[in-house]
């Protein structure tokens, strides 16, 4: 009789450990402590401007209030504007420190209201106990699928673990609800790397990601499918800068705007310098057709 309850518990201890190495990344934070910080990037907003040529000279609009590292991509004719959401409301603090979204169907110029993105199926080994998506860098794919590309690092900085941070992937078909895809997209065994921007030119996805050392190199990485990527020599700009910002491209090239500077290229691999106007330091860009960029800053909530 004592065997049989034995093994009972035995098996619903394995069954729970196997149902639990999955979780959807929202629920993993429910019941999280809400934390404020005066000095923190979720007291920052951020200013989406437009530009004819890429200069963005205007004052812009404040489009998200509590956000930081902003991202976009446009699928199809609708634009999607990721970043990292930290809102005030008590009622939505599971969405703290947390990728969010808003998405707009005429260029920029009505936004919905801010949401949490979903995103199931990332192994509890990858979250740790502090652990969360950060970070994000969105492409979109043939057919209108998006896929997300984010820092994962179970062990937070204080742990002084080097190396545990690495870039990871979800897929999307509405850019709200995402699948994690399994396996490591970008690693550098005893390198953090954190802040991925990714961009597909000449038949090629290019990844790149600042050293933080602010000497113009950044870590550079090359797929053809957009899911196993191959480190490659660094890339460089002649003069200091961190590879910290987003990339686009345009018929003939791909844009890099880093912070704080912007660079050309076409071939993703020599980069010439030049310099970014009215963005500030690691902003959003995006070439949406000829005659048309949108650039998101940020700058502290006024």
């Amino acid at each position: 009789m004592h065997l049989a309850k034995l093994i009972s518990i035995i098996f619903l201890c394995a069954l729970y450990f196997i149902l639990g190495i999955q979780t959807t990344f929202a629920d993993h934070f429910e019941n999280r402590e809400f934390r404020g910080d005066s000095r923190s990037p979720g007291n920052n907003e951020l200013i989406l401007k437009k530009s004819s040529d890429g200069e963005f000279h205007d004052r812009g609009e404040v489009v998200i209030k509590g956000g930081h590292v902003p991202n976009l991509v446009m699928s199809d004719d609708t634009i999607f504007l990721y970043f990292q959401w930290f809102p005030k409301s008590m009622h939505k603090r599971r969405w703290f420190d947390h990728i969010g979204v808003i998405v707009s169907n005429n260029l920029g110029e009505i936004w919905s209201k801010p949401r949490g993105i979903v995103l199931s199926d990332i192994p509890n080994e990858l979250l740790g106990p502090q652990g969360r998506p950060m970070d994000p860098a969105a492409v979109s794919l043939p057919g209108g699928a998006i896929r997300l590309f984010f820092t994962l690092e179970p062990r937070q900085p204080h742990n002084r673990v080097i190396g545990d941070a690495k870039i990871y992937s979800a897929i999307s078909n509405d850019g709200v609800n995402f699948n994690f895809e399994q396996g490591v997209r970008f690693e550098i065994k005893d390198v953090e790397l954190r802040d991925p921007a990714i961009a597909y030119f000449d038949n090629k996805w290019h990844l790149y990601c600042p050293n933080q050392k602010r000497n113009g190199t950044g870590f550079h990485s090359i797929s053809s499918d957009g899911l196993n990527f191959k480190r490659v020599e660094n890339v460089n700009i002649n003069g200091p800068g961190d590879w910290l910002g987003s990339a686009t491209t345009t018929k003939d090239s791909i844009y890099f705007y880093g912070t704080v500077w912007m660079g050309t290229s076409n071939d993703g691999i020599k980069w010439d310098r030049g310099r970014s106007i009215g963005l500030g330091p690691d902003p959003a860009i995006l070439h949406v057709h000829e005659g048309l960029w949108l650039g998101v800053g940020f700058r502290p909530i006024r």
